[in-house]
């Protein structure tokens, strides 16, 4: 069984959305926010989902919604981290469950901004500023599907490594457009 939940802390305990509301006011309009965890969970049993639950939220502060909680009178969007990125969250919550039901479901994690409505350009600000697109996307709340992450079908081996001069060693640094400087690469071939 494939579900989603949104996971919403209480007013009482919702630090977390009062702290990037007060961020984004710096340079937005945004007079109101709200954010929810999204628990992607694949492989659940049906019998044991009630318990599953249990471990992804914590009955005192915490609300659950099965369907996206968003108003139509807001502006939102949802991000979560590119596939093959490591998702601590998600980690955490599949050891859990294993521990608690006796199987590991596959879990992906995200997160849902509702906020006042805005139009295109101050949401695109928003957007830019929360989604880091080195390890985060856009996250699409019409699918509930795990993504596939190509596995390399060939490690390349580079032979006769360890043996290059420095101009070869400095002409290797080049050709491969390292990030890291030729200091580094010559610890690396030590």
């Amino acid at each position: 069984m494939n579900q989603r939940i949104f996971v919403e802390k209480k007013s009482a305990f919702d630090v977390e959305s009062q702290k990037v509301l007060a961020e984004l006011q710096e340079f937005t309009s945004l007079t109101r926010l709200k954010l929810y965890v999204i628990y992607d969970v694949f492989g659940a049993e049906q019998e044991s989902w009630e318990k599953l639950q249990t471990v992804l939220l914590d009955a005192v502060a915490d609300t659950v919604h099965t369907s996206n909680p968003a108003a139509e009178e807001s502006s939102w969007f949802a991000m979560e981290y590119l596939p093959g990125q490591y998702d601590q969250r998600a980690d955490s919550a599949e050891q859990a469950i294993q521990l608690v039901v006796g199987y590991k479901p596959s879990i992906r994690t995200g997160k849902l901004f509702v906020f006042n409505k805005v139009d295109d350009s101050e949401l695109s600000k928003v957007k830019d500023y929360l989604i880091n697109h080195v390890d985060s996307q856009e996250k699409d709340l019409l699918l509930i599907e795990k993504p596939s992450v190509p596995l390399p079908t060939e490690v390349l081996t580079i032979h006769g490594f360890t043996e290059l001069n420095e101009v070869s060693l400095l002409q290797f640094h080049k050709e491969w457009s390292f990030s890291f400087d030729l200091d580094d690469l010559k610890f690396i071939q030590d």
